[in-house]
């Protein structure tokens, strides 16, 4: 396995600037998930290491061996496809080892290959099937058996999961997981699911508009977002954002909401705030600060998800357990100083020295 090092890469498409500047470092035996929104760069990024576009400017650098000038079949890498991309006319056994029969590998060497990496995927007992008898997961494990079995350097997985339903997600995301820890390959995994980037990585490449917007732990990065738009797009529900104005009475939202915010000290006049909708507080009415109007209620057993209103301000909110409350109920709520996020109305960054910090 190797380090994966990308240096300011820029590409463009015609007159349209897809990457702007991106320069990262995927550690030895790391996971590395880059999440964003569609059309933020990230799918161009991973083709951009695997060899499948070219880079206008800039450098990758594999283990230590620049790699942007070689084919795609020399840089040592490994992808998996969102869309599986199985020879329907070959078994899954011939799926997994086409790769090495056509670089020459001896017969006994594919076997032994083939059959290590469909017992790490529990898929023996499917090697003599065809890619029709096989469901949505179980071709996706036969994708990642292909690149198994060619012990590359470094795994690149492009949003592989997408096309799959709710459940097998969830059990895929298990098994890559797994994978990860069995094999301890270096791994970089493309998704705009941030569920997945959160459960997967044990370090996020948050990119937005051709750039990275931040990266680091998971949890430090939901804890504590360096832009406002980390902080919505990493969580799920989103963090909520109220443009703020700071008065002698506290923090005001416009809607007839002032938070008490004194304990954290001097503020900018104007901010935009953000709250996590696990950080409301239900209270009775004498501690409230604000007054949620509830629209459309969300029974999840463990949790309830409570969509409401703050004057004109939709609003997220997340229970724990199960709720009584009802749809047009006014609920009184509090926000802890320490669970407030500060950032700039005009650039977006996070504001220095205040609100919830990261995660101890």
């Amino acid at each position: 396995m190797a380090e994966v090092r990308l240096q300011d890469l820029r590409k463009s498409f015609g007159e349209t600037l897809v990457l702007k500047g991106v320069s990262t470092v995927v550690p030895d035996g790391s996971f590395v998930v880059v999440v964003g929104p569609s059309g933020c760069g990230k799918s161009t990024l991973l083709r951009m290491i695997a060899g499948l576009e070219e880079p206008d400017q800039g450098s990758i650098t594999i283990g230590g061996r620049d790699v942007v000038r070689l084919e795609p079949g020399d840089r040592d890498v490994a992808m998996v496809f969102q869309n599986y991309a199985l020879y329907p006319h070959l078994t899954v056994e011939q799926n997994i080892g086409f790769g090495l029969s056509v670089r020459g590998i001896p017969r006994a060497e594919i076997r032994r290959r083939v059959a290590r990496a469909a017992e790490i995927l529990h898929i023996g007992e499917l090697l003599s099937r065809r890619p029709r008898q096989l469901s949505g997961g179980q071709r996706q494990r036969v994708a990642m058996g292909r690149a198994i079995v060619r012990e590359p350097q470094a795994f690149l997985f492009d949003e592989p999961l997408s096309n799959l339903d709710a459940k097998l997600r969830v059990i895929m995301r298990t098994e890559i997981k797994r994978l990860h820890r069995d094999l301890g390959a270096t791994s970089v995994y493309v998704t705009h699911d941030q569920v997945e980037a959160m459960t997967l990585g044990d370090r996020l490449v948050v990119m937005n508009n051709g750039r990275i917007e931040q990266e680091g732990a998971p949890l430090d990065i939901y804890a504590r977002p360096e832009t406002s738009f980390v902080g919505a797009f990493i969580g799920s529900p989103p963090m909520n954002l109220f443009d703020a104005r700071v008065t002698d009475r506290g923090i005001d939202l416009d809607h007839g909401a002032v938070i008490d915010a004194s304990a954290l000290g001097p503020l900018p006049e104007r901010a935009r705030l953000g709250i996590r909708p696990e950080h409301f507080e239900p209270c009775g009415e004498s501690e409230a600060q604000i007054r949620l109007v509830a629209d459309i209620v969300e029974p999840q057993g463990a949790e309830t998800i409570v969509h409401g209103v703050l004057g004109a301000k939709p609003v997220v909110v997340r229970l724990n357990g199960v709720s009584t409350v009802a749809r047009g109920e006014t609920v009184p709520m509090r926000l802890p100083p320490q669970s407030m996020h500060f950032f700039d109305i005009d650039t977006g960054r996070r504001l220095p020295g205040l609100g919830a910090s990261a995660v101890q």
